[in-house]
């Protein structure tokens, strides 16, 4: 079985990453850029400069967007961290060329030419054909000794990881049956939880301790800013694009002459706290933008449902600081809370402590793959361990936040997966299992390589 899982996983993974390194690596490859080019990351003896981050970026950005389906803004790449995904796949490569070249792991000629004929630019009636391949070459302006050196780099990285990731994986069809217990079987829980509110009468909260924490934040009291806003609403199908209303009212300032221009209404918010500014204008999803206006500035387009709003700030207050003894009632309910909390806490742990602790509450059947308990709440990513509880492993080892309570869990009982449903996916499920381990062996790997290479990132030059 273990053979049959290599076989099926490399060959498919192999296939699948000589795709890439053709598309990442045929005209740019590793190291070959001038000395001249900014350097963007350093990794043990290797430097990558601009232009090959700046590829990586493209291809994160084409990646990401075939899952997401959606255009990329600015905006959108700052979410999903395209620039530090580059840098860390460019570091992630050349730790794996580091280590191969420790290893002393190579690519032979014919995985060279394997690799060559898998290239369709350099096909000729389905077969690899030299001279096509040296006139692609000529025509892209690449050196074919510099084409066959930065290629074979590529091929070793890919190989070094396969190897790497089998080396690291012992795997087998009752393991793939454990993990898919661990998957699609259910847990049932036993649970105590110990609420701060239970606490609450037994906390002592001295005048020093209210004066004391009022000094060191007071300033951070203050009343809500009130905004005084007008708007107009450009319609998607409209009598101007809102592109151009914005030009227009970035120019003139003046949002009663161009909406008198083209028929529109201009609305008025008056003065109101952000918050009811905020629940006024619930149609509208962003407001971040609020904060950078200033008296008299327009706002971007902002998109709504059937159109786009364009903003001008008419008036601001600046929120005011809060009358004393209104901050220090607030104080006071705030350290009773975060003692109430604190022993909250310490009681979970004591029960935990305890041999004889009694969980009294049970819950229903979960999944184990579940990311929330049904009447409890979403569980902390840190404490998903607790799903995998078990008759060998009964008890989860420290309270569980959720919702501001702590909870501490103990095993109940379990369901295991039905055996004939197994047993028809059992093939594809140990490939996806073995390729997933495989992944994480790898990732595993890397992790520990940043620990001993040298690396340094020059962000400022992304």
């Amino acid at each position: 079985m273990l053979r049959f899982l290599r076989t099926k996983a490399t060959s498919f993974f192999i296939k699948a990453l000589f795709g890439m390194i053709i598309v990442v690596f045929v005209f740019w490859g590793i190291g070959t850029f001038r000395v001249s080019e900014k350097v963007v990351a350093e990794v043990g003896k290797y430097r990558i400069y601009y232009p090959e981050y700046y590829e990586e970026v493209k291809r994160v950005i084409e990646l990401e967007r075939s899952i997401l389906k959606h255009k990329f803004d600015e905006e959108a790449s700052k979410d999903l961290k395209i620039k530090e995904k580059a840098i860390e796949n460019l570091i992630d490569r050349y730790l794996l060329l580091i280590l191969s070249e420790k290893m002393g792991i190579d690519v032979s000629e014919t995985e060279y030419m394997e690799h060559l004929n898998r290239i369709e630019a350099f096909k000729k009636d389905g077969r690899f054909d030299k001279k096509k391949f040296l006139e692609v070459l000529k025509r892209e302006n690449v050196d074919p000794k510099d084409f066959e050196r930065k290629e074979r780099t590529a091929l070793r990285i890919v190989k070094s990881s396969e190897i790497f990731k089998d080396l690291a994986v012992s795997f087998g069809e009752e393991d793939a049956w454990e993990e898919y217990k661990r998957e699609n079987g259910m847990v049932r829980f036993r649970y105590s939880v110990f609420s701060p509110d239970d606490y609450r009468e037994k906390v002592k909260v001295s005048e020093k301790e209210i004066e004391e924490r009022y000094e060191k934040e007071k300033g951070t009291y203050v009343s809500e800013a009130v905004y005084r806003l007008k708007y107009v609403v450009i319609e998607d199908k409209g009598p101007i694009r809102e592109d151009r209303a914005y030009m227009e009212l970035i120019k003139s300032r003046d949002l009663h002459t161009f909406a008198k221009t083209y028929g529109l209404s201009v609305y008025d918010s008056g003065f109101l706290p952000e918050s009811q500014l905020k629940q006024r204008l619930k149609e509208v999803k962003d407001f971040s933008w609020l904060t950078d206006l200033r008296v008299g500035d327009i706002s971007l387009p902002v998109r709504v449902q059937n159109g786009y709003y364009i903003f001008q700030l008419v008036d601001y207050r600046q929120g005011q600081p809060l009358e004393k003894e209104l901050v220090k009632k607030k104080l006071k309910e705030r350290i009773i809370l975060e003692k109430a909390k604190k022993m909250a806490k310490e009681k979970a742990s004591q029960a935990l402590s305890e041999s004889d602790s009694k969980f009294q509450k049970v819950t229903d059947f979960v999944q184990r793959n579940s990311t929330s308990i049904p009447g409890i709440g979403q569980i902390p990513d840190e404490d998903r361990g607790l799903f995998q509880l078990d008759k060998k492993n009964p008890v989860y080892k420290k309270p569980v936040e959720i919702s501001g309570k702590f909870y501490v869990f103990s095993f109940d009982s379990e369901k295991i997966p039905e055996r004939e449903v197994w047993e028809k996916r059992k093939t594809e499920y140990v490939i996806n299992a073995f390729t997933k381990k495989r992944e994480e062996a790898l990732k595993r790997l890397l992790t520990s390589l940043k620990g001993k290479e040298k690396i340094k990132i020059h962000w400022q030059e992304l």
